[in-house]
């Protein structure tokens, strides 16, 4: 029967048939989401959150730092930046004072074998002096030893 029914209505009244029989289907569940539906009427959304959505947040990581042994205050050694000795004002010194600070931390805190350092009797007497505080005699030093090892 539903068949012949079909067959006995012409395109447009089976269009309108169809039509009303969503519409009436379809009106309980509009009803339902009508709060969170989004109705797109060709413009784009008015603020920035309906644009973008944020990205989901990162689980935190416990990072563990493994701490030297011995003190680890810094300004107990940190070099200033420039310097002066034997009334020579130097600049620029930056690249040489993050190598030798850096070979001084390696030693004081016994990163890499202590032996290394004592093959070099100017570094150890360059590392000896930071330790003592006398960041300009230290580099004016270790700045004498590499312009003569390079003849310059």
């Amino acid at each position: 029967s539903y068949q012949r029914h079909r067959t006995n209505l012409n395109p447009i009244e089976r269009d309108a048939e169809r039509k009303a029989k969503r519409t009436h289907e379809n009106a309980a569940a509009t009803k339902k989401r009508k709060a969170e539906a989004y109705k797109n009427d060709g413009r784009p959304p008015d603020t920035t959150k309906q644009l973008f959505t944020p990205p989901p947040q990162k689980k935190k990581q416990k990072r563990t730092y493994k701490k030297p042994r011995g003190r680890w205050n810094f300004n107990d050694f940190a070099m200033p930046w420039s310097y002066k000795f034997d009334g020579l004002s130097v600049t620029n010194t930056c690249a040489m004072d993050s190598f030798l600070q850096l070979l001084f931390l390696l030693r004081k805190y016994s990163v890499i074998d202590q032996h290394l350092f004592y093959t070099d009797k100017v570094l150890t007497e360059v590392l000896n002096t930071i330790d003592a505080y006398q960041f300009g005699a230290a580099r004016h030093k270790w700045l004498q030893h590499v312009m003569k090892a390079c003849a310059v």
